[in-house]
């Protein structure tokens, strides 16, 4: 069964150093993760795995900006390396800098959820 969470102190994924993580797990195997880290009022995704799955790569990045909304963060910055072509396919609202300027409005009002 998948499971989606942050990366706790206690997990043991060596390859998993230096930031902060939101994982997704099958069992006890890594399936995928999206690195990110907090800066003021704006989360920095730098990195997401997603073992080639779109619904993946859909769910991580919305447990992140879900994750972050708790801590009163409504800004994303998407590093360079993001997949730009699932972001256009997810319909996720970045504009020319990469942003999403409201997590709150992606997540309760996203086009991708209301498709038929």
């Amino acid at each position: 069964m998948l499971h989606l969470r942050p990366l706790n102190d206690g997990d043991n994924f060596p390859e998993l150093q230096g930031g902060m993580y939101y994982i997704a797990l099958d069992g006890a195997e890594l399936l995928g993760y999206c690195k990110y880290h907090k800066d003021h009022d704006c989360v920095i995704i730098e990195e997401l795995k997603d073992g080639g799955s779109v619904d993946l790569f859909d769910g991580l990045l919305r447990a992140v900006f879900s994750y972050v909304m708790e801590a009163n963060v409504n800004r994303a910055k998407l590093s360079e390396g993001i997949n730009k072509e699932i972001l256009k396919t997810l319909m996720v609202p970045v504009d020319g800098q990469n942003c999403v300027n409201s997590l709150k409005d992606f997540l309760y009002n996203c086009k991708k959820c209301k498709m038929s």
